[in-house]
């Protein structure tokens, strides 16, 4: 459940959701991008953490800007 990944990253690192967009792809599953505002950088290894261990998360990509 995505929102169960995201109310423990945010439990988890204080984190901020910004934006949250969901899109169904061709082949089933959904493509879900989420800006998170950190309060410092050390942060995205707990966010990361959280998020690979959730089975339903098929990759995870980061981007940063500061």
């Amino acid at each position: 459940d995505v929102q169960a990944i995201l109310s423990d990253c945010i439990e988890l690192s204080r984190v901020r959701v910004q934006s949250f967009s969901a899109v169904k792809l061709p082949d089933g599953l959904l493509e879900i991008k989420v800006l998170l505002v950190l309060p410092e950088v050390c942060e995205i290894r707990k966010v990361l953490t959280t998020l690979k261990r959730a089975e339903e998360v098929v990759s995870v990509e980061v981007t940063a800007e500061g």
